[in-house]
């Protein structure tokens, strides 16, 4: 059944463009070219060269031949000039100044400047509200109620049009009985539209609906049999247009998170209306009025803010067209707004004619044309303030792409994407969605959305196959779909290889993500999924270094009891067996420095002191740092004497925390005090080496990233040990006044 609907609506579309068509022949071919045009009674223009017996411009229509206005205004059907030939007299009384005037009016006929006018009239616009009504038809979804108002509010609109900008006027081909009944066609469907406009402002009776299109079909077949005042019609126009505005503003009160789509119609009625005020305030003083058609070139914005308005989420890579059309658009219309007002003072100035300043007015389009190519400050402010498209800030991109380079964990990327990014582009709910080299899942980043809307592993697919789309709204009746609050799913991809996905909700002001946003998006998403995999591979050399860490301190500790208990045993037994009186005297000399020389060596490998505790062994480096400086560095050691001990992982790397400190103060700080102080309980290792030396420059942050950035590797090398052990090491230095290196390590909690 659904195939004989679809054939109707298409013959539909069809039957309205000949429609158009056939009331375009009539006004350029039906109706009479009688060497003047009137509206409502009183003439507008004369084409023909005139005199004081002649018409003349505000004219009131008494009579023209046998028919008098009233009879004219009353019946739709009555014409003038029927079966006049050019060429021929024709009496028309007219009511000038307050008397009755008989004009024996020379009927010309066809003549180029009429037909100028009628060319320049605004019969053309109801092929540009036809277009938008057949492009809604064919490219919009989805089929609902708006879709159907939003067809019939420009197929309605392109009819009244057609006929109401001089068919009617003429009464040719019933076309004043097409207004009538159109007009009244137009009331239900305008304030049904304008209700649903954006979205319905509140669920009503389909019954109080049904009535409303009852009334307006009822009063359009009033009109059929002119059952009706004649100018009945004009109120309901009046109507349809106040009540569409009612509207309007009721949603603005009712629903201001659609401020930004009703702001968007608004801004476009203005657009429109301010040419035509122009044109209109240009006649006071003596305007050409012929230049209110080109006044009307706007009337087209109209339909194209509802659709944009509407569907623009849906417009894929045509969105990108739309603004920029839409920009230009708004661009020409204050542009020849600007130069009918010239143009006018010029004629007033230098006594032009009209024809001279139409000539003028279209160089200057012209002109606007080729001066596009340099409004991009226009088409920004355009953008932004009237489209809505919160673009992020130029240098989003540049300062995320260098920020990022020294964010070596999780922990800093995902405080820089809320901190920073998010509140950027104005979003309130964002996923991040890791897909590690072993094919888990992991959520790097949740950011105003509920563990209960997270997706899952079997979701991925589909969320996948909707990268770079605006998501919809799920409309009820229809399935969900995972993460319905989810308006745009970013793929995380590095050389061709998925990485994850980014998904980006809740957004200010309207929760929509342009169509010309997403490359910037795609661009984050791209240096996101960079930054993840750095992070990656940091953190599998932090790991490989640590192990590397562990691994040399074992092989120290080998190689300390490898040559104490081999090379310095073997050493001892040498100088038991060797013969004094057979021996050069400097045998024992060389002998005793070469053990002294290997007990340092040992010591360095593994402090020996470190077998009675960490407190024995940081006394021992205080006075081997003591005698080391012999006097030139105050060594001071503030450590309560203690017999507690840790796990030999934990003192070993204590301990080479503490000496690399002490190292880097007496080679770098030039320090002159130093001090180790601390406690050392059951519970806790708490250990500050303080030195007065030169410090490190103010703003300069010393945690790992930035040292290692700045390769202080020994500094780097504390971090890493002090991370092995699940110890806390901290960096406070002021410049000029000093250096504090603090260790806390907890022990653990028994069970």
């Amino acid at each position: 059944m659904g195939w004989p609907i679809a054939w109707l609506r298409q013959g539909l579309v069809l039957l309205v463009l000949l429609t158009l068509a056939w009331f375009t022949y009539v006004y350029f071919f039906q109706v009479p070219y009688a060497g003047f045009d009137f509206s409502n009674g009183q003439i507008i223009y004369v084409f023909v060269p005139t005199s004081d017996s002649s018409l003349q411009v505000g004219d009131e229509l008494v009579q023209v031949g046998d028919v008098t206005w009233e009879d004219f205004a009353a019946d739709v059907w009555l014409t003038f000039f029927n079966d006049v030939e050019p060429g021929q007299t024709v009496p028309i009384w007219v009511q000038r100044n307050g008397e009755i005037t008989l004009v024996p009016w020379l009927f010309p006929g066809f003549t180029q400047t009429e037909l100028l006018s009628r060319l320049l009239g605004a019969w053309w616009l109801c092929y540009a509200f036809w277009l938008i009504g057949a492009f809604t038809y064919l490219f919009i979804r989805p089929k609902d109620t708006r879709w159907l108002l939003l067809i019939a509010f420009n197929f309605l609109t392109a009819l009244w049009l057609v006929v109401g900008s001089g068919p009617s006027h003429w009464h040719t081909s019933g076309s004043a009985l097409i207004l009538k009944v159109t007009v009244w066609l137009c009331l239900p469907v305008y304030l049904h539209l304008h209700w649903n406009f954006p979205t319905p402002l509140k669920k009503l009776p389909a019954s109080l609906f049904w009535a409303l299109y009852a009334l307006g079909f009822g009063l359009a077949l009033l009109e059929l049999f002119q059952w009706l005042p004649p100018n009945l019609h004009l109120t309901g126009f009046l109507l349809a247009i106040g009540g569409s505005l009612l509207l309007l503003t009721a949603h603005v009160i009712a629903q201001p998170e659609q401020w930004a789509s009703i702001r968007f119609l608004l801004i476009a009625l203005v657009m429109v209306m301010l040419p035509i005020i122009v044109v209109s305030i240009l006649g006071l003083f003596g305007g050409d009025l012929r230049f209110m058609t080109l006044a009307l070139l706007g009337l087209p914005l109209i339909p194209t803010a509802y659709v944009y308005a509407i569907y623009r989420h849906q417009f894929g890579r045509l969105e990108i067209r739309a603004n920029r059309l839409i920009t230009l658009y708004l661009y020409l219309i204050l542009l020849s707004s600007v130069v009918l007002i010239f143009g006018v003072v010029l004629s007033r100035l230098f006594s032009l004619s009209s024809m001279s300043i139409l000539v003028a007015l279209i160089a200057a389009v012209i002109a606007a044309l080729i001066t596009t190519v340099k409004f991009s400050a226009f088409e920004r402010f355009v953008e932004k303030r009237i489209l809505g498209i919160a673009l992020p800030p130029t240098s989003l991109l540049e300062n995320y792409a260098s920020q990022i380079a020294t964010t070596l964990d999780e922990t800093g990327l995902v405080q820089l994407l809320q901190n920073q990014v998010l509140p950027s582009l104005l979003v309130r709910q964002s996923v991040i969605i890791y897909w590690g080299p072993e094919h888990r899942m992991s959520i790097l980043l949740m950011y105003g959305v509920d563990k209960a809307e997270l997706p899952s592993t079997a979701d991925l697919p589909v969320l996948r196959s909707q990268a770079g789309l605006f998501r919809l709204p799920t409309v009820a009746g229809q399935s969900p779909e995972p993460c319905a609050w989810a308006r745009l799913v970013l793929p995380l991809n590095l050389s061709n290889n998925f990485t994850g996905l980014w998904l980006l909700g809740r957004r200010d002001p309207d929760d929509v993500y342009v169509q010309k946003e997403i490359p910037t998006l795609q661009a984050l998403a791209a240096q996101t999924a960079v930054a993840l995999t750095n992070i990656l591979q940091a953190e599998n050399l932090h790991k490989l270094y640590q192990a590397n860490i562990d691994r040399h301190e074992r092989e120290r500790n080998h190689l300390a009891l490898e040559l104490h208990d081999s090379i310095l045993n073997q050493l001892a037994l040498l100088a038991i067996y060797v013969d004094e009186e057979s021996v050069a005297p400097q045998f024992f000399q060389v002998f005793e420095e070469l053990t002294t020389q290997f007990r340092q060596t040992i010591r360095g490998l593994r402090p020996a002191m470190l077998t009675y505790g960490l407190q024995a062994a940081l006394d021992e480096l205080a006075d081997q740092l003591a005698e080391r400086v012999a006097g030139k560095v105050d060594i001071q050691f503030q450590v309560a004497p203690g017999n507690t001990r840790y796990p030999v992982n934990v003192e070993q790397h204590v301990f080479r925390i503490v000496q690399q400190a002490t190292e880097n103060a007496l080679e770098h700080a030039k320090a002159r005090t130093l001090c180790i102080s601390g406690d050392l309980t059951p519970e806790l290792i708490h250990l500050i080496v303080a030195d007065d030396g030169v410090g490190f420059p103010a703003g300069v942050h010393l945690d790992f990233a930035t040292l290692l950035a700045n390769q202080h590797f020994g500094l780097v090398g504390m971090h890493e040990r002090a991370a092995l052990i699940g110890a806390e090491m901290t960096l406070d230095s002021v410049l000029d006044q000093g250096t504090h290196v603090t260790i806390r390590w907890c022990a653990p909690k028994q069970d």
